[in-house]
């Protein structure tokens, strides 16, 4: 899949110069592992049924970092040929969310553990 157009977003967020994405393969921008996943899931998932819905990718940032997407796309049959319009949402701050989230559901569990723990040293000092 050759991108045919982006928009100034997309090279912004990868750090790409405008115009600079148009005509590379949509594949070139992908890490190694989100490739396979775009070969194997996104090209049957796309012809069969004209759309594909949340697919998590990693894009390849021009500097070499990893940028996480969802991408949505639709299938429209044009004169040209088919073509695929993809949007893709940027994962980063939800990731870091998750994260966060995930620390703090730790802490409380931890917390609660050592309150738990503090009850029954007081219960046996008082049963003593």
């Amino acid at each position: 899949m050759i991108l045919t157009a982006a928009n100034a977003t997309l090279h912004e967020m990868l750090g790409y110069s405008p115009g600079e994405l148009t005509g590379r393969p949509f594949g070139s921008l992908l890490t190694v592992s989100s490739r396979a996943v775009f070969q194997i899931y996104f090209q049957p998932l796309i012809k069969l049924n004209h759309k594909v819905e949340e697919m998590f990718l990693n894009l390849r940032m021009k500097s070499g970092q990893d940028f996480p997407v969802l991408l949505n796309a639709s299938r429209m049959e044009t004169e040209e040929g088919d073509m695929n319009e993809c949007i893709l949402f940027p994962m980063r701050r939800i990731i870091e969310y998750e994260k966060q989230i995930g620390a703090s559901e730790q802490a409380a569990e931890k917390a609660r553990a050592e309150l738990l723990r503090l009850r029954n040293q007081v219960e046996r000092v008082r049963g003593s």
